[in-house]
């Protein structure tokens, strides 16, 4: 349902996939952070629809779920542009296909116009952390969910490179 919904955050258009010899090895979800507060917004026409597919419990529990994830989130900005729950599977790790989706997001920053790209990336990806630190992001803001743990869920850190900086030290 959400993946087909151009109205939605999970759909195919906010979704990025790297392919390596005709099989995909890497995803991310891209958005600026105007449309995730437009795309968020939508989400609630849509639960007649996904209380028919998922039933009244697994809609409740996916609701509940998604309130507490939006509640213990970070706030993004219209000029961002955000990345986050990249996965790239295990045998492709540390062939930097993290820093090509990385280095896409900076051109589509600049062909939309935006002055930052941003990676929200969960305190235990410390490889992650590594990678966006080593590419010059600067962690700006954690979210603490520390009353979340039982749900499996950490704290996730904000990672900002200001692409109006990069221009400047480039000259």
């Amino acid at each position: 349902i959400l993946f087909d919904d151009p109205a939605s955050l999970y759909s195919r258009h906010c979704q990025w996939v790297v392919e390596l010899d005709g099989r995909v090895v890497a995803a991310m979800t891209v958005a600026s952070g105007r449309e995730q507060t437009r795309l968020r917004s939508g989400l609630v026409a849509k639960l007649p629809r996904l209380r028919r597919v998922l039933g009244t419990a697994a809609l409740v529990r996916s609701v509940w779920r998604g309130f507490l994830l939006i509640r213990h989130s970070l706030d993004f900005r219209d000029d961002e542009l955000v990345g986050y729950t990249m996965a790239v599977l295990p045998g492709y790790r540390g062939r930097k296909v993290s820093f090509d989706l990385h280095a896409e997001m900076w051109r589509m920053a600049q062909k939309l116009g935006l002055s930052k790209v941003v990676g929200a990336v969960e305190s235990h990806n410390a490889r992650q952390i590594a990678l966006v630190e080593a590419m010059g992001y600067e962690k700006v803001a954690t979210c603490d969910r520390s009353s979340l743990r039982r749900h499996g869920l950490c704290d996730l850190h904000k990672y900002v490179m200001d692409l109006q900086m990069e221009k400047r030290d480039a000259r």
